[in-house]
């Protein structure tokens, strides 16, 4: 079975990733290792929530251990 090709907007890709619009990287590429990789709004976004509602241990008894638990089984 063969896919068609996709058309790929760039532009559109780009958006969704921070680092193009920050200033102080602008004209530069980064070719170094994955670990240099930057990293897209979603997931910037779901480290977010991450970090300042559920930084705990899942599955507890507390309302911010259960949003956790139900994250991480929603995988998001």
């Amino acid at each position: 079975m063969t896919h068609p090709a996709l058309p790929l907007d760039s532009a559109r890709i780009r958006a969704n990733f921070p680092a193009f619009d920050e200033s102080s990287l602008a004209g530069q590429a980064f070719f170094e290792c994955a670990g240099g990789s930057y990293t897209s709004r979603q997931v910037l976004d779901r480290l977010d929530t991450y970090y300042r509602r559920t930084k705990l241990q899942p599955y507890g008894v507390f309302p911010a251990s259960i949003a956790a638990g139900k994250a991480m089984d929603a995988g998001i």
